[in-house]
């Protein structure tokens, strides 16, 4: 099984591929239903994954200067007003 960073890559050079299209919220949705099919299947995730998903949030957040409950995605979608542009601000 591959980590998350080396799906990421996969994703990044062919979004259709993997996730339908290039978009932020599609690719939010790929790392949630990863990170949950790991736990199911007992994978526990790399210190890198952990911080990934720990500190992307609140990053984010700190970046475009937002407190929100929108998702990262979202808030990056906002800011660039297109989702392909946002998956590949990502």
């Amino acid at each position: 099984m591959s980590g998350l960073f080396e799906m990421l890559n996969k994703i990044h050079k062919k979004p259709g591929m993997y996730i339908g299209r290039a978009s932020a919220t599609d690719l939010f949705m790929f790392i949630v239903c990863y990170r949950t099919a790991r736990e199911e299947l007992g994978v526990e995730p790399t210190e890198k994954e952990m911080e990934f998903y720990g500190e992307f949030q609140p990053r984010s957040q700190k970046r475009y200067q937002v407190s929100t409950s929108g998702s990262w995605a979202r808030i990056i979608e906002f800011y660039t007003n297109n989702k392909e542009r946002a998956f590949y601000r990502f």
